[in-house]
């Protein structure tokens, strides 16, 4: 079975190598067929500055997370997110262009807001939508809690 997923000695040592070493058959297969490379494991781990444990690895490789993804949303003022946050603002489809608006729009913006931005997908055209109406396009926890009572959507 190893043989036929691409599994070779020459990867099962390389990931000796890089601190992600398989403990057992099922992480071989896992990490392979994920597409977790030393590569992949030694620049994600360098973007959080501390070894991550596969099960990180495969959540954020799962979910598309890549080293650029983490950097540009580092680079977007949201350096201090975990690596459950990033997976989170992921899977909700946040990009670092919208982290960027937000931080830009509200930068005392925490990660929890942030989550919760990308799970309401809050954006510039609520925002104005918002204001037009009198609300207060400054504080973006009561914008949250419009958005999510979806009072202006109807």
């Amino acid at each position: 079975m190893l043989k036929s997923m691409g599994v070779t000695p020459e990867y099962v040592a390389s990931l000796n190598k890089s601190g992600i070493a398989p403990k057992d058959f099922h992480e071989v297969v896992t990490e392979k067929s994920m597409g977790i490379t030393p590569e992949y494991a030694a620049e994600m781990t360098k973007g959080f500055g501390t070894n991550l444990s596969l099960h990180e690895l495969i959540a954020m490789k799962s979910m598309g997370v890549t080293p650029e993804y983490a950097a540009a949303m580092k680079q977007k003022g949201f350096g201090n997110l975990s690596v459950h946050n990033l997976i989170a603002v992921k899977a909700q489809g946040m990009t670092p262009e919208q982290a960027g608006w937000l931080k830009q729009q509200f930068p005392q913006a925490t990660t929890e807001e942030l989550r919760r931005a990308a799970v309401f997908h809050l954006d510039e055209k609520f925002v104005a939508d918002a204001k037009s109406h009198g609300f207060d396009d400054k504080n973006l926890d009561k914008l949250l809690k419009l958005k999510m009572s979806d009072l202006l959507d109807q």
